[in-house]
Parts: structure tokens; sequence; C-alpha cells
């Protein structure tokens, strides 16, 4: 039998959402695990960070201050291969909602003596080192886990969602909550791979899964103005998941 690939799992800035999504594959996990060994995993046990080289690295989390900054520059000197695994690896997620306003603001807030934290702008991963890969959504979908895991025990690329959230959306024949009901929806510029998941909901997809590259973000918001969707309305649901980054605010 070839070696297990030998895997990392990290956090930085997150509330560990996509880490427990791992922890819960449950049947799956044991067929996982017949082919992966986990050599770190903080969440689950209190080795140290191994001394040896990684295969594969799956980092959940933004970006948020220096110490962050460094260890994710040692992750990736160590490991083949890494994984942005969640809307806060890849793009800064809902942390990246303070970047618009002044640092002390947002900390005086939230804590009560903001004069102990050392926090930052959030941002995702690909802003300090290269990601090879990258597992979308908030939380991450377990079927994608598993595979890119298992595409990783083959030694083959893993699989990168090319449509929209939108196209899946009308493959499922839904009614569109945008064009009946003029509430604005992230699916026409939104990275496809969960099914539609809100939209098959009649809920209005928030954008989780991040911009799809090639798709016409400022299109859609003058699609929603022209629609009458108010401007406070586009600007939180443009900042929730960091879409103002695409327009370039």
């Amino acid at each position: 039998m070839a070696d297990k690939l030998k895997v990392g799992v990290f956090k930085f800035t997150s509330c560990s959402g996509c880490q427990m999504v791992l922890v819960h594959l449950e049947e799956s996990l044991l067929e996982v695990l017949k082919h992966v060994e986990l050599k770190y995993f903080r969440m689950v046990s209190d080795d140290d960070l191994p001394d040896e080289p990684l295969d594969a690295a799956l980092v959940e989390g933004a970006v948020t201050n220096e110490e962050e900054a460094a260890m994710l520059k040692k992750i990736r000197r160590m490991s083949r291969f890494l994984v942005a695994a969640g809307a806060c690896a890849a793009t800064g997620g809902i942390n990246a909602m303070k970047n618009i306003i002044p640092e002390g603001e947002v900390e005086s807030m939230v804590y009560s003596s903001p004069e102990h934290i050392r926090s930052g702008k959030a941002f995702g991963l690909n802003e300090y080192v290269r990601v090879d890969a990258y597992l979308y959504g908030c939380p991450i979908d377990r079927n994608e886990l598993v595979n890119t895991l298992m595409s990783l025990v083959l030694r083959v690329p893993p699989y990168i969602p090319g449509l929209t959230v939108c196209m899946e959306c009308k493959m499922k024949g839904n009614e569109c909550v945008f064009l009946t009901r003029k509430e604005p929806c992230l699916g026409p510029v939104t990275v496809g791979g969960c099914g539609a998941l809100c939209p098959s909901n009649n809920v209005a997809c928030e954008g989780c899964r991040g911009v799809l590259n090639g798709t016409n973000v400022s299109g859609l918001v003058s699609a929603w103005e022209n629609a009458g969707v108010s401007p406070e309305l586009i600007r939180l649901k443009l900042r929730k998941y960091n879409f103002l980054q695409a327009l370039g605010r």
C-alpha cells in the first residue's frame, strides 16, 4: 500500500466552521483516513507542528496580523500543496467587512479593552502566499472537501467549479428571486458548486463562495440599481463577502 497523504489542518482568524466539516464527515471520514494521515490538526490533537514536509495543508481563516502572516509563510514552505479552505481563507470572508472601517473603531465596537487586541485588516491567503486550490463556501462543502483530499491522494488536480450559482439554479428550474421579487441575488457572479442551495430554498444567494473570475459584478449592480434596489442594501450585499474587492473599492 502506498504511503498515506500527509496533511496538516491549520486555522487563522475564523469561526472554525470549515474545520468542523472535516470532523463531521462521519462515515466518509473513516474512508478518508485510510488514505490520509493528519499530521497536525489542533482541533483534535495537542501535537506540535510536524518537523517533516507535508503533502498538503488545509488552511482555514483570514490573515489579520503579522504573526498569522509569518505562520502562513512557514506553512507554505513546509507544504507541497496548499488549499485555502472556506470564504475567510479565500477572500477574507466576513472578517473583511471591517476593512473599510478604521481598525480602532471596529475594535472599540467589539471589545471592552481594545488596547489588548492585535488585529488588522483581513485578507485571503493569496495576499501573502501562493494558493494551489480553493474550497469555497461558508462553511465549505463536505463533498468538495472529500473530493479534494482524494484527488490529492491520487496525485491529480482537484476539480475547480467553472460555473455560477445562477447556472446551477437555472438547471434546477428554480424561480429567479431577482426577476420575480426584485431581491438582489449574487448568484450570477458567485462560484458554483453548492447546488444553488440558498435559491433552491427560496432565498437569494449571499455570495459566500466568492466571485467567479470573468463574471460582471458591475453589470449585476447596474441591474439591481435599475430594479430599484437601494444603494444601502447594495452596499451591504457587496460588503458581506468582500465583493467590493471585485469592483476595486
